[in-house]
């Protein structure tokens, strides 16, 4: 039985990492645009210098989170096993039984 869902876009690990990788530049852009901004402000820099600095610090969160969400991304699919062998395990035998009920109710 195939995963249903938005999940079964997403199996693959190197599409993981690469999500991973991209969520991780998102996030470390905001931060480094938000604490860039209070540091710029904070040591009263002028525009342009403080321009150049929020976007160092933009640029090294980015860098910084995005290794760390892509490493992290591949430390956790890689011990993912096959869904052939999950499904000799009671569990998965359990839940497709109940995805079939659910199927055949409806």
């Amino acid at each position: 039985m195939p995963v249903r869902g938005p999940v079964a876009i997403f199996n693959d690990c190197p599409t993981k990492v690469v999500t991973g990788f991209f969520f991780g530049g998102m996030v470390g852009t905001s931060f480094g645009i938000l604490f860039g901004t209070f540091e710029a402000v904070r040591y009263r820099m002028g525009f342009v210098d403080g321009l150049k600095f929020v976007g160092r610090s933009s640029a090294a969160s980015a860098i910084g989170f995005a290794v760390f969400m892509g490493v992290g991304s591949a430390i956790r699919c890689e011990g993912r096993q096959p869904e052939e062998k999950l499904r000799q395990y009671p569990y998965w035998q359990q839940r497709e039984q109940n995805l079939a009920a659910q199927d055949g109710s409806r």
